[in-house]
């Protein structure tokens, strides 16, 4: 470990000597440095204060420096499992790969997040038809190029269509995964979770070729289970249900045999740019870097009689499982029998039955035969792990005393999940009762009343608290300390190289395979002191309210699940005001929005719909708020220019140069601004090869645009200037002459 800076290392009189020997280098004419001169009473006095100054700041800890993030509501951030996308190969059958499956890339585990219905269907066509005379199709795979899913220009009621070898199983939820291009140059702003209300600016319809009554057959619509692409502007899944079976059919000009379809109609345009697409999946999974060896999931019970629940996960499969039931004093655990029928009436007790899909199934009685357990929600939990682990799951004993510490991982393990329940013994009925305790990142706001505990990485042990910072484990005649979920794992060693991945032998199918067609992301080591801090400093800096028209301009930058090119605040103006700024609109703001596209981009209707939806959680009370598109003006240059002979016939040169700079995406920030003649004479003499200009003309087409006596043209606060027409004449010197 590296020792702390010594901050505390010089002396008064270092401090003193130092400020004395400035003082001809800062004000020469301060010539009197004796000690009655009150220049010099004040040196020292400062140099007092600095000295005792150091002393206490060498005395803050890093311990001290985290309590200040803290009281300022930063708590470092912990350490975070990586992701990685995952396609399963070599399906020959319908079947489920159950939750946790396991994948390996050079010792690093990741496991499956959730169960996955895998199917032996194939995309063999992919038909994109713009419009009712341009229809192309490509192949699916992912070798296979990109393309436009709508066509180049995405216009409404363009459509794409997804053809399958086979039909897909009805009234099962399944999914395709779209990969879509992403701009290098210009990425979409990222969704949270509290801003999912903020919808995307196009409308999708999807639907699929199958029955409508019997003997009758035409395009059904799909049920949308939950769509995480946000209507193909992200990458991610699609998941949807078919509620009758789909029908073979041919869609030109893929009609060289019939096909089972899904189609997409483009209901409502609104993309910046349409999306292109780079992969086409089935049968993919989301998998987590890290390794569970206990797991836990916990079940609803509406009071129903002959109650069950169904788990399928990698380790309850294993047949470790235990079941706790939670009653009005806390959780019990249950036993396991093998049959209802000698069970009486308040026997805590359940079977278990594996089915043919890979899962277990958990029979409880029905009060006569066997106790019913408490109605609620998430009051079943089962408890399953791996065989090595059966020992290890009870991790001590409380004996009552405070500041109780067990070891439950190796010294610097890093774990992701860890959760436990300490046991009480009820003396009603000699049984124990368990309790959760909650994992926190210390003790210091922890109550006498509160279970709490903390882990300690560098130890590899949990620690409980002295019931004053956090409650201690009540003393119990045997170990009454579980481990109710255990997952290790976690870090930027997550963050692998994409087709690293490989699936463990632990499915029975050999044929199976599954890689990562993606990089891992998302796996980040625990925080520390100087990223947390850094974290403050950015975090103070965010604006969350909008006051100043910069404000408005920041925050509708960063518009979620837009990519905004460029945002003008116009306060106190509203769209077809003239004579603006002398002229004023009391109590009313306008936002010209620009979206990132080629040419002119213009933002659709449901495009500023959601700029205004963002907007306004933020604005002041009072103000009204409009988003509006720009207003394009087109600007036409006739110029002459003087050049040397080499440059002669390069009129692309000059004409090159002026539509960089009349770029509606360069220019940000520059609505309304006037063109002048003096800018376009400076702009084209720094080409090379142009001796002088001779003479610029400027013509604007488009409402409100005004010139003045020097030839200069003025455009509409809202207006944004566009290239148009160049015409440019070049002239060597002799041809001046």
């Amino acid at each position: 470990m590296l020792p702390n800076l010594n901050l505390d290392d010089r002396t008064y009189q270092e401090i003193l000597d130092r400020a004395r020997q400035s003082i001809h280098r800062l004000d020469p004419g301060w010539t009197d440095e004796n000690t009655h001169d009150p220049g010099i009473t004040m040196i020292e006095l400062f140099a007092y204060i600095t000295e005792a100054q150091q002393y206490y700041i060498n005395r803050v800890t890093a311990r001290n420096e985290f309590k200040f993030l803290k009281l300022l509501g930063v708590i470092p951030e912990p350490t975070k499992q990586a992701y990685a996308e995952i396609q399963v190969s070599g399906v020959e059958r319908s079947r489920w790969l159950p939750e946790g499956t396991i994948l390996s890339a050079d010792r690093i585990d990741f496991e499956t997040t959730q169960n996955l219905y895998l199917l032996p269907q194939k995309i063999e066509r992919v038909v994109v038809q713009e419009d009712a005379d341009s229809t192309m199709h490509a192949w699916e795979g992912i070798h296979s190029p990109e393309f436009y899913l709508f066509g180049n220009e995405a216009k409404q009621d363009s459509r794409f269509y997804i053809g399958l070898d086979s039909a897909l199983p009805s009234d099962i939820p399944l999914h395709i995964t779209f990969d879509l291009v992403e701009d290098a140059q210009f990425s979409r702003n990222t969704v949270n979770q509290d801003q999912e209300h903020i919808k995307p600016p196009v409308q999708l319809e999807w639907s699929y070729f199958g029955e409508w009554s019997e003997g009758q057959y035409g395009w059904n619509p799909l049920t949308i289970l939950a769509d995480y692409t946000r209507e193909l502007t992200f990458d991610g899944s699609l998941y949807f249900q078919l509620t009758e079976p789909m029908v073979a059919h041919a869609v030109y000009p893929a009609v060289d045999t019939p096909r089972y379809w899904i189609r997409c109609v483009l209901h409502q345009s609104g993309y910046e740019t349409p999306p292109i697409l780079k992969h086409l999946l089935l049968n993919t999974i989301q998998a987590r870097e890290g390794h569970t060896a206990i797991a836990l999931e916990r079940f609803d019970y509406d009071g129903s009689i002959g109650a069950k629940v169904q788990w399928l996960h990698r380790l309850a499969q294993e047949d470790e499982i235990e079941v706790r039931i939670r009653e009005q004093n806390g959780w019990h655990i249950w036993h396991r029998i093998d049959d209802m029928e000698h069970a009486h009436s308040e026997e805590r007790c359940y079977v278990v039955k594996k089915m043919q899909d890979g899962s277990v199934c958990i029979h409880f009685g029905d009060g006569n035969k066997g106790k019913v357990p408490s109605i609620g929600k998430r009051k079943i939990m089962l408890i399953a792990w791996e065989p090595s682990f059966r020992e290890r799951r009870y991790i001590g004993q409380s004996n009552g005393m405070p500041v109780q510490h067990y070891r439950v991982a190796s010294p610097g393990e890093k774990l992701a999940h860890l959760r436990i329940q300490v046991g009480t013994s009820d003396p009603s009925s000699n049984e124990m009762v368990w309790h959760h305790w909650q994992q926190v990142e210390d003790l210091d706001s922890s109550g006498s009343e509160d279970r709490h505990f903390q882990y300690d990485e560098y130890n590899g042990e949990i620690r409980f608290g002295d019931n004053e910072k956090g409650m201690i484990p009540a003393p119990a005649p045997t170990n009454n300390i579980c481990l109710i979920a255990y997952t290790s794992g976690g870090g930027e060693r997550g963050n692998i190289k994409n087709n690293t991945l490989t699936l463990l032998p632990q499915v029975e199918s050999s044929s199976l395979q599954a890689t990562n067609y993606r990089h891992g992301y998302g796996g980040q080591d625990a925080e520390t002191l100087d990223q947390a801090k850094r974290r403050l400093s950015s975090d103070l800096h965010q604006i969350n309210r909008a006051v100043t028209a910069s404000d408005y301009e920041q925050i509708a930058l960063r518009t979620p699940g837009l990519r905004v090119a460029s945002v003008k605040a116009l306060p106190l103006y509203v769209s077809g005001l003239v004579d603006y700024p002398n002229r004023k609109a009391a109590g009313q703001i306008t936002l010209v929005v620009v979206p990132y596209g080629k040419g002119r981009p213009e933002p659709s209707p449901a495009y500023l719909h959601a700029v205004k939806q963002h907007m306004e959680q933020y604005r002041l009370l009072g103000t009204q708020l409009h988003v509006i598109g720009p207003q394009y003006m087109t600007v036409n240059i006739q110029a002459q220019l003087v050049v040397e002979p080499y440059c002669k016939n390069k009129i692309s040169l000059f004409t090159d140069v002026l539509e960089k700079y009349f770029d509606p995406l360069r220019q940000q920030g520059e609505f309304g601004k006037s063109i002048r003649s003096s800018q376009l004479h400076n702009l084209l003499s720094r080409v090379p090869g142009v001796i002088y200009v001779q003479d610029v003309w400027i013509h604007v087409e488009g409402t409100g645009a005004k010139r003045d006596e020097s030839g200069n043209v003025s455009i509409p606060p809202n207006g944004l200037a566009a290239g148009g027409d160049y015409n440019i004449e070049l002239f060597t010197p002799n041809e001046i002459r």
